[in-house]
């Protein structure tokens, strides 16, 4: 658009300048907006974002006259020197900002504060292409649903910490990942369901089976890890403090929990 004036005489290279600046400012807020209700990571993406045009900004606004005196040189007419001020202006914002970019990072931690987790989503082993080989789609889906387990054992851990120390940024994490979960047992239902079982051989029938329970029963561990930190946010709220004795028998019940479950996840795993 900007060049579109130019090419019509509409406007200075100069104040082609101070438009691109100033729309370049407009897109990160739009980004800034998009990121509410997302994760803290992208939370913190979105202030460097700003904080990195607006930076360039704040650099080149006081020098426009010098640069768009510069940038006349680089063409002869004026919708190509839009062109290049608009290229030179990121890579030389570019080129001052990064070795200063921990400062942004840094503001952004601050203004933003909390820990953030990946949450793993979506599937990682099923491939509707191999159900034309039942005995390989049946691998897959094992290895799918190990991984689910592996998501849920992950959230034990997280939804006691989080029970245990008063967490909040887990309690989120946990929140996420049950939805995670949810998204896994649907996948893998579905996929099991189209696995043609008369082409399996015994063996591959009865572990088909198994996965189809299993996959029921790491869902709903995933639910009552969900309640836990549903119980760590009235404990919160609540203000509760248990005694040191409590505190001890829990971490206590906690431990053999763990213990019990990960023996469980070795025994699917070996078919044990």
């Amino acid at each position: 658009l900007v060049i579109a004036m130019g090419m019509k005489g509409l406007l200075s290279l100069k104040a082609a300048i101070a438009i691109i600046i100033g729309a370049n400012i407009g897109t990160c807020v739009t980004a800034l907006i998009a990121s509410i209700g997302t994760s803290i990571s992208a939370k913190r993406a979105a202030i460097v974002h700003v904080g990195f045009n607006v930076s360039g900004a704040l650099i080149f606004i006081p020098i426009i006259s010098v640069f768009s005196y510069l940038v006349s040189f680089t063409a002869t007419d004026l919708p190509r020197q839009i062109a290049n001020a608009h290229t030179l202006f990121n890579i030389m914002t570019t080129l001052i900002m990064f070795p200063l970019m921990f400062i942004l990072v840094f503001i952004a931690k601050k203004v933003v504060p909390g820990k953030d987790f990946l949450i793993d989503r979506g599937v990682k082993f099923l491939d509707e292409r191999i159900l034309r080989t039942p005995s390989i789609a049946l691998s897959q889906a094992d290895k799918e649903t190990l991984r689910m387990a592996d998501m849920t054992n992950e959230m034990l851990n997280k939804s006691v910490d989080a029970f245990m120390k008063n967490d909040k940024d887990l309690i989120r994490v946990v929140i996420k990942q049950e939805e995670a979960v949810d998204e896994s047992y649907e996948n893998i239902d579905k996929y099991l369901a189209k696995i043609p079982e008369r082409k399996l051989s015994r063996k591959g029938y009865q572990r088909l089976a198994i996965l189809k329970h299993s996959i029921n029963d790491i869902e709903r561990v995933g639910d009552h890890l969900n309640n836990i930190v549903e119980l760590a946010e009235r404990k919160i709220k609540s203000k509760l403090v248990f005694s040191e004795t409590a505190n001890r028998e829990m971490s206590i019940m906690f431990d053999e929990v763990k213990r019990v479950y990960k023996n469980a996840i070795k025994a699917l795993k070996e078919n044990d």
